[in-house]
Parts: structure tokens; sequence; C-alpha cells
């Protein structure tokens, strides 16, 4: 949705995206943290689609940014995320977002996208989200790829992670996106 990001990544008819069990809270949150000084984009669902928030308003701007707003998200965020009762809601929601990238991509470049999601799955088992979001996104005509099934290495040994120690380092992509690229049929 962003001129930005078309400034900077050219026309393609492959995208590929990296899902992690983190993102499906990343979605709910505005910041990752409650002290952190940058925002999360957050969108809240209206009509069956996801609608930015309206970071224009200087009112919810401050709301939003402060301290006892930041608690109450994280605390809902993190007592909802685990409960059975949202497991739909938060994959229906998370597959939305994955449903309107691909049509703004495909919208904007005038040309059908081969949408990759890839599971980066560093302990070679599914959260409770993601085997749910992984059947709907095939429902849906997503190229969907579990690391676990492409790979027996775990992924959450040190030698796989960035310097950061958080990230995939270039041994795990080393490793991963040949396989990938097999996988997808990448041509």
């Amino acid at each position: 949705e962003n001129d930005i990001f078309y400034n900077e990544v050219p026309k393609t008819d492959t995208v590929i995206y990296v899902l992690m069990d983190d993102h499906y809270k990343r979605l709910m949150l505005d910041r990752y943290l409650i002290l952190d000084n940058y925002r999360l984009l957050n969108y809240h669902r209206k009509n069956n689609h996801l609608i930015i928030n309206n970071y224009q308003n200087p009112f919810y701007n401050f709301i939003t940014s402060t301290y006892i707003y930041q608690l109450l998200n994280q605390t809902i965020t993190n007592l909802i995320i685990d409960k059975q009762l949202f497991r739909d809601k938060i994959s229906d929601n998370t597959l939305l977002f994955f449903i309107q990238a691909r049509n703004n991509l495909e919208q904007h470049w005038n040309n059908k996208i081969k949408f990759i999601v890839i599971h980066y799955n560093r302990n070679n088992n599914h959260d409770k989200y993601t085997p749910k979001l992984m059947q709907k996104l095939k429902d849906n005509n997503f190229v969907v790829i579990d690391t676990k099934d492409i790979t027996n290495k775990n992924l959450n040994q040190k030698e796989y992670f960035a310097n950061d120690n958080i990230h995939p380092g270039e041994k795990a992509w080393d490793l991963l996106i040949p396989l990938v690229v097999k996988e997808a049929d990448i041509k």
C-alpha cells in the first residue's frame, strides 16, 4: 500500500514471505515492547477488509502512545493469543492480510503473483495457528512451505542465527534457499 515499497522493489511475478510464529502477535500489537519508540502497523477489520489504523489522528496517536495503553495492549494480546477461542479469528485475520497483500501487488504491478509463504520453523514443530493458517493459505492459492518439511536440521541451533542471535543467519539461508527454490518450483 506504500509507494516507498514499490520504489525500492522491482516488478516481479514471485513474492516470498517468511512467516514466523511471532508474526501473529505482532499483527495485534501497536508496539512490540511497551517502551519501544516505533510502531508496528496495525489494522482493524471492517466488512471483511483490513483497514490501516488512522495514524494521522493526533488524539489517536497520543492515546496509543501512553504507557497504560501499551500495557493494556500487551496484556490483552498475551491473554488472547493462547486461547483456543480466538484461533480462527486470528488465523482468518492473518489470511486476510496475505490476500490483501497479494491483491495490492497484483493491482500495482498489473500481473499475477506467485505468492510463496515460508513458515520458518525453528523448532520443527507447529505453533497454535500455523497448521490452520497454512491450510487456509493453500485453499486460497498460496504456495506454502514449512521448513520442517524440507529439512531435518534444527534451525534453532546457534549456527543458524545471525549476529543478533534472533534472526536467521547466512548459514540458515544457504541451507534453505536451494530447498525452497526446488520445493516451490522457482525458475
